[in-house]
Protein backbone atom coordinates (compact mmCIF):
# COMPACT_ATOMS: atom_id res chain seq x y z
CA UNK A 1 0.00 0.00 0.00
CA UNK A 2 0.89 3.41 -0.30
CA UNK A 3 0.68 5.14 2.35
CA UNK A 4 0.98 9.16 2.96
CA UNK A 5 0.44 10.27 6.99
CA UNK A 6 0.45 14.06 8.16
CA UNK A 7 -1.30 16.31 9.97
CA UNK A 8 -3.98 18.80 9.95
CA UNK A 9 -1.61 22.01 9.53
CA UNK A 10 1.71 22.82 10.34
CA UNK A 11 4.06 24.64 13.16
CA UNK A 12 7.37 25.87 12.52
CA UNK A 13 9.39 24.76 9.43
CA UNK A 14 8.14 22.51 6.28
CA UNK A 15 11.24 20.72 5.67
CA UNK A 16 11.47 19.61 9.23
CA UNK A 17 7.65 18.57 9.27
CA UNK A 18 8.57 16.99 6.16
CA UNK A 19 11.33 14.43 7.88
CA UNK A 20 8.39 12.99 9.41
CA UNK A 21 5.23 13.12 7.41
CA UNK A 22 4.59 13.00 3.79
CA UNK A 23 1.17 14.79 3.93
CA UNK A 24 0.41 18.09 4.98
CA UNK A 25 -3.71 19.77 5.31
CA UNK A 26 -3.83 23.36 4.79
CA UNK A 27 -7.09 24.94 6.05
CA UNK A 28 -7.98 27.66 3.37
CA UNK A 29 -9.83 29.77 6.05
CA UNK A 30 -9.90 34.07 4.77
CA UNK A 31 -7.67 35.77 6.97
CA UNK A 32 -5.88 32.37 7.79
CA UNK A 33 -4.03 31.25 4.67
CA UNK A 34 -0.28 31.76 4.08
CA UNK A 35 0.57 34.00 1.21
CA UNK A 36 0.78 32.77 -2.06
CA UNK A 37 4.44 32.92 -2.25
CA UNK A 38 4.84 31.20 0.98
CA UNK A 39 2.92 28.14 -0.27
CA UNK A 40 5.51 27.94 -3.44
CA UNK A 41 8.09 28.28 -0.97
CA UNK A 42 6.47 25.30 0.64
CA UNK A 43 5.75 22.84 -2.57
CA UNK A 44 9.42 24.05 -3.10
CA UNK A 45 11.24 22.29 0.35
CA UNK A 46 9.30 19.04 0.49
CA UNK A 47 9.68 15.76 -1.46
CA UNK A 48 8.55 14.89 -4.62
CA UNK A 49 5.99 12.32 -3.28
CA UNK A 50 4.62 14.66 -0.68
CA UNK A 51 0.99 15.55 -0.61
CA UNK A 52 -0.46 18.49 -0.03
CA UNK A 53 -4.13 18.69 0.47
CA UNK A 54 -6.34 21.71 0.70
CA UNK A 55 -9.51 22.26 2.99
CA UNK A 56 -12.14 24.46 1.86
CA UNK A 57 -13.31 27.54 3.60
CA UNK A 58 -16.22 27.05 5.92
CA UNK A 59 -18.01 29.79 4.01
CA UNK A 60 -18.16 27.22 1.22
CA UNK A 61 -18.34 23.97 2.78
CA UNK A 62 -21.52 25.55 4.90
CA UNK A 63 -23.97 25.14 1.42
CA UNK A 64 -26.08 27.35 2.67
CA UNK A 65 -26.45 29.50 -0.86
CA UNK A 66 -27.49 27.97 -3.89
CA UNK A 67 -23.80 28.47 -5.17
CA UNK A 68 -20.52 28.90 -3.29
CA UNK A 69 -18.92 32.53 -2.49
CA UNK A 70 -16.58 32.88 -5.59
CA UNK A 71 -15.15 35.57 -3.17
CA UNK A 72 -14.42 32.67 -0.60
CA UNK A 73 -13.89 30.01 -3.03
CA UNK A 74 -10.87 31.86 -5.45
CA UNK A 75 -8.03 32.12 -3.09
CA UNK A 76 -8.51 28.19 -1.63
CA UNK A 77 -8.42 27.41 -5.20
CA UNK A 78 -5.32 29.81 -6.11
CA UNK A 79 -3.89 27.84 -2.65
CA UNK A 80 -4.13 24.50 -4.15
CA UNK A 81 -2.28 25.52 -7.30
CA UNK A 82 0.57 27.12 -5.54
CA UNK A 83 0.94 24.13 -3.40
CA UNK A 84 0.23 21.45 -6.43
CA UNK A 85 -2.30 19.95 -4.30
CA UNK A 86 -3.50 16.59 -5.20
CA UNK A 87 -6.74 16.71 -2.43
CA UNK A 88 -9.35 18.77 -2.25
CA UNK A 89 -11.41 18.53 1.03
CA UNK A 90 -15.21 19.78 1.31
CA UNK A 91 -15.99 19.04 5.31
CA UNK A 92 -19.75 20.09 5.28
CA UNK A 93 -21.67 20.69 8.89
CA UNK A 94 -24.23 19.22 11.18
CA UNK A 95 -26.40 22.05 9.79
CA UNK A 96 -26.05 20.20 5.96
CA UNK A 97 -28.02 17.12 7.07
CA UNK A 98 -29.06 14.69 4.39
CA UNK A 99 -31.91 16.57 2.61
CA UNK A 100 -32.71 16.83 -1.14
CA UNK A 101 -31.14 20.49 -0.79
CA UNK A 102 -28.35 19.21 0.48
CA UNK A 103 -27.53 17.16 -1.94
CA UNK A 104 -28.44 19.20 -4.61
CA UNK A 105 -26.22 22.09 -3.32
CA UNK A 106 -23.56 19.76 -2.77
CA UNK A 107 -23.59 17.91 -5.73
CA UNK A 108 -23.71 21.63 -7.62
CA UNK A 109 -20.22 22.43 -5.89
CA UNK A 110 -18.59 19.35 -6.79
CA UNK A 111 -19.80 19.66 -10.18
CA UNK A 112 -17.44 23.05 -10.02
CA UNK A 113 -14.50 21.51 -8.59
CA UNK A 114 -14.37 18.32 -10.76
CA UNK A 115 -13.45 20.38 -13.35
CA UNK A 116 -9.87 20.31 -11.66
CA UNK A 117 -7.75 17.28 -12.17
CA UNK A 118 -7.93 16.97 -8.40
CA UNK A 119 -9.38 14.38 -6.24
CA UNK A 120 -12.50 15.62 -3.87
CA UNK A 121 -12.62 14.50 -0.07
CA UNK A 122 -15.97 14.76 1.47
CA UNK A 123 -16.23 14.58 5.17
CA UNK A 124 -19.60 15.03 6.05
CA UNK A 125 -20.18 16.12 10.11
CA UNK A 126 -23.46 15.41 11.63
CA UNK A 127 -27.20 13.45 11.31
CA UNK A 128 -25.48 11.55 8.16
CA UNK A 129 -25.80 7.71 8.34
CA UNK A 130 -22.58 5.68 7.00
CA UNK A 131 -24.54 3.80 4.40
CA UNK A 132 -26.20 7.25 2.89
CA UNK A 133 -23.04 8.95 3.35
CA UNK A 134 -21.34 6.26 0.99
CA UNK A 135 -24.00 6.41 -1.34
CA UNK A 136 -23.83 10.04 -1.85
CA UNK A 137 -20.03 10.09 -2.32
CA UNK A 138 -20.77 7.04 -4.81
CA UNK A 139 -23.11 9.05 -7.17
CA UNK A 140 -20.91 12.46 -7.07
CA UNK A 141 -17.54 10.56 -7.54
CA UNK A 142 -16.12 11.24 -4.82
CA UNK A 143 -14.32 9.92 -1.75
CA UNK A 144 -15.76 9.60 1.42
CA UNK A 145 -13.74 11.23 4.40
CA UNK A 146 -14.40 9.37 7.65
CA UNK A 147 -12.34 8.26 10.86
CA UNK A 148 -11.18 4.76 10.08
CA UNK A 149 -10.41 3.74 13.33
CA UNK A 150 -14.07 4.27 14.49
CA UNK A 151 -15.98 3.18 11.10
CA UNK A 152 -15.32 0.81 7.71
CA UNK A 153 -13.19 2.15 5.54
CA UNK A 154 -15.39 3.25 2.34
CA UNK A 155 -14.97 1.23 -0.52
CA UNK A 156 -12.51 1.75 -3.23
CA UNK A 157 -9.06 1.53 -3.82
CA UNK A 158 -7.99 5.38 -2.56
CA UNK A 159 -9.13 5.91 0.75
CA UNK A 160 -8.59 9.48 2.40
CA UNK A 161 -9.18 9.03 6.01
CA UNK A 162 -9.10 11.70 9.71
CA UNK A 163 -8.18 9.61 12.77
CA UNK A 164 -10.00 12.16 15.26
CA UNK A 165 -8.30 12.80 18.93
CA UNK A 166 -10.10 12.23 22.29
CA UNK A 167 -10.77 15.94 23.42
CA UNK A 168 -8.35 18.84 23.25
CA UNK A 169 -4.67 18.25 23.50
CA UNK A 170 -5.75 14.22 23.65
CA UNK A 171 -3.75 11.59 21.25
CA UNK A 172 -5.10 8.81 18.83
CA UNK A 173 -4.76 5.68 20.94
CA UNK A 174 -2.68 2.74 19.80
CA UNK A 175 -5.46 0.76 19.64
CA UNK A 176 -7.00 3.10 17.11
CA UNK A 177 -4.22 2.88 14.75
CA UNK A 178 -3.97 -0.89 14.82
CA UNK A 179 -7.97 -1.11 13.41
CA UNK A 180 -6.44 2.03 10.76
CA UNK A 181 -4.37 -0.10 9.50
CA UNK A 182 -6.87 -3.31 9.18
CA UNK A 183 -9.48 -0.97 7.89
CA UNK A 184 -6.81 0.26 5.01
CA UNK A 185 -5.30 -3.34 4.51
CA UNK A 186 -6.72 -3.77 1.15
CA UNK A 187 -6.63 -0.36 -0.78
CA UNK A 188 -3.47 0.62 -2.72
CA UNK A 189 -3.00 4.38 -1.20
CA UNK A 190 -4.04 5.96 1.74
CA UNK A 191 -3.92 9.13 2.71
CA UNK A 192 -4.23 9.79 6.67
CA UNK A 193 -4.69 12.65 8.84
CA UNK A 194 -3.86 12.00 12.31
CA UNK A 195 -4.99 14.76 14.86
CA UNK A 196 -3.73 15.56 18.55
CA UNK A 197 -0.51 14.99 20.27
CA UNK A 198 2.36 12.60 19.51
CA UNK A 199 1.20 12.52 15.53
CA UNK A 200 5.05 11.39 14.87
CA UNK A 201 4.76 8.28 16.72
CA UNK A 202 1.37 7.66 15.69
CA UNK A 203 2.38 7.87 12.47
CA UNK A 204 5.63 5.52 12.61
CA UNK A 205 3.43 2.63 14.19
CA UNK A 206 0.76 3.43 11.42
CA UNK A 207 3.22 3.02 8.44
CA UNK A 208 5.13 -0.53 10.17
CA UNK A 209 1.95 -2.09 10.49
CA UNK A 210 0.76 -0.93 6.70
CA UNK A 211 4.17 -2.42 5.80
CA UNK A 212 2.98 -5.78 7.15
CA UNK A 213 2.20 -8.68 4.54
CA UNK A 214 -1.39 -8.95 3.48
CA UNK A 215 -3.91 -11.11 2.91
CA UNK A 216 -5.99 -10.96 -0.16
CA UNK A 217 -8.54 -12.70 1.26
CA UNK A 218 -9.04 -11.27 4.56
CA UNK A 219 -8.70 -7.58 5.47
CA UNK A 220 -7.65 -8.29 8.40
CA UNK A 221 -6.24 -11.65 8.02
CA UNK A 222 -2.25 -10.81 8.06
CA UNK A 223 -2.25 -7.51 9.36
CA UNK A 224 -4.13 -8.42 12.57
CA UNK A 225 -1.58 -11.85 12.96
CA UNK A 226 1.13 -9.44 12.77
CA UNK A 227 -0.07 -6.54 14.69
CA UNK A 228 2.62 -4.98 17.29
CA UNK A 229 1.15 -4.23 20.32
CA UNK A 230 1.99 -0.81 21.57
CA UNK A 231 1.26 -1.41 24.58
CA UNK A 232 4.31 -4.64 24.60
CA UNK A 233 6.88 -2.58 23.26
CA UNK A 234 9.70 -0.56 25.05
CA UNK A 235 10.86 1.50 21.99
CA UNK A 236 10.25 2.54 18.13
CA UNK A 237 12.44 3.91 15.86
CA UNK A 238 10.82 6.01 13.36
CA UNK A 239 11.84 6.88 10.12
CA UNK A 240 14.29 9.57 10.75
CA UNK A 241 16.48 7.37 13.29
CA UNK A 242 14.39 9.43 16.08
CA UNK A 243 13.21 7.13 19.30
CA UNK A 244 9.60 7.33 20.61
CA UNK A 245 8.74 5.48 24.50
CA UNK A 246 5.72 3.55 23.40
CA UNK A 247 4.13 4.77 26.59
CA UNK A 248 0.53 4.21 28.08
CA UNK A 249 -1.39 6.92 29.64
CA UNK A 250 -2.84 6.16 33.32
CA UNK A 251 -6.64 5.74 32.04
CA UNK A 252 -6.41 5.64 28.18
CA UNK A 253 -2.72 3.62 27.10
CA UNK A 254 -2.58 6.53 24.59
CA UNK A 255 0.46 6.78 22.50
CA UNK A 256 3.42 9.55 23.96
CA UNK A 257 6.52 10.66 22.69
CA UNK A 258 9.62 10.08 24.51
CA UNK A 259 10.33 14.04 24.96
CA UNK A 260 8.97 16.94 23.55
CA UNK A 261 10.96 17.55 20.97
CA UNK A 262 8.55 15.21 18.70
CA UNK A 263 5.95 18.03 19.42
CA UNK A 264 5.71 21.11 17.06
CA UNK A 265 7.14 24.00 18.98
CA UNK A 266 4.17 25.77 20.42
CA UNK A 267 4.82 28.94 19.85
CA UNK A 268 7.42 28.02 16.65
CA UNK A 269 4.94 29.29 14.22
CA UNK A 270 6.81 30.71 11.50
CA UNK A 271 4.39 31.08 9.37
CA UNK A 272 3.20 34.30 7.67
CA UNK A 273 -0.61 34.55 8.18
CA UNK A 274 -2.61 36.75 6.00
CA UNK A 275 -5.02 37.14 3.45
CA UNK A 276 -4.03 35.00 0.65
CA UNK A 277 -2.28 37.45 -2.19
CA UNK A 278 -0.15 36.93 -4.89
CA UNK A 279 3.61 37.29 -3.99
CA UNK A 280 4.80 37.70 -7.47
Amino acid sequence: MNLHVGQPGIQGDITRYADRFDLLEVRAEPGHLPRTKRLRQWKSQVPARFTFSVVLPRLVASLESERPSESALEPALRAADALGARWLVLQTPPSATPSSRTRRRLAALVEGLLRSDRQIGWEPRGLWEDEAAESAARELGIALVRDVSRSPAPAGEVVYARLRALGDGGRVRSSAIERAAVELALCSEAFVVIEGRGAPRAAALLRELADRPRDPESKGGAIAAGLLRATSLATHSGENGDEYAEEEDEDQGQLAPLDDEDEPPEDDADVDFDEDEDDE
